[in-house]
């Protein structure tokens, strides 16, 4: 892996020829649903992300990009207490996204392009703790407001389906977030590094490309 990492920077560097024109814009995003289910520890966990995303050109090779949306984590178990009473369990995580990000792009060839992404996310969201008993005694609910920043790059990959369309890929992440809870008046500092092929992100790109001078 890390072998290929330093080929793919090695052509990074080296392909200077072929360029992004300047005014090109693009249009993608994530829509994504999930659902994880663990009978053996009578857990599940849901997942809903709505993230479109803008792209612009402002120099050769050089965009800035946009995105926003909403997602949403809910996290249900079950669990005894000391008197064996069941307990549902239910963390539900809903937040407001807006990530803006700077894209560097190096043209491989008509198909094949690399692009190094670096992001400053931004997250205003709620967490709510619900726990209910099987007797109705000890049901309880918390809320908790928090907000987050951070700073984080991206390797990736992008792959051109027609003139018009791509399928990009982003591979691991390195990057640094905080968050601050509001009710609790807590924070929490955390350093993300993970370089490897099971946290891929796919998206799909719809080109603008860059008008004419003489149009």
């Amino acid at each position: 892996m890390k072998r290929i990492i330093l080929l793919s920077g090695f052509l990074c560097f080296g392909m200077t020829s072929a360029q992004v024109p300047q005014g090109t814009q693009f249009i993608s995003g994530q829509i994504g649903f999930s659902n994880t289910k663990d009978h053996s520890k009578n857990s599940s966990m849901e997942s809903y992300k709505f993230l479109p995303t803008y792209g612009y050109f402002f120099a050769p090779n050089w965009a800035v990009v946009l995105s926003a949306g909403y997602k949403q984590d809910i996290d249900k178990s079950q669990s005894q207490n000391a008197t064996l009473d069941v307990l549902s369990l239910e963390n539900k995580t809903s937040a407001f996204v807006v990530t803006p990000s700077l894209r560097k792009f190096w043209v491989l060839d008509s198909k094949f392009s690399l692009f190094c992404q670096l992001d400053f996310p931004l997250e205003f969201g709620n967490v709510k703790h619900t726990t209910i008993s099987n007797n109705g005694v000890g049901d309880a609910q918390s809320k908790n407001s928090y907000s987050s920043f951070g700073v984080s790059i991206k390797p990736g990959i992008d792959y051109f389906l027609s003139p018009r369309w791509k399928i990009a890929a982003s591979i691991g992440e390195i990057g640094y977030f905080n968050t601050n809870y509001k009710e609790s008046d807590a924070s929490k500092n955390r350093f993300n590094m993970e370089a490897n092929l099971a946290n891929i992100q796919l998206g799909v790109k719809y080109i603008i490309p860059a008008k004419n001078k003489a149009d």
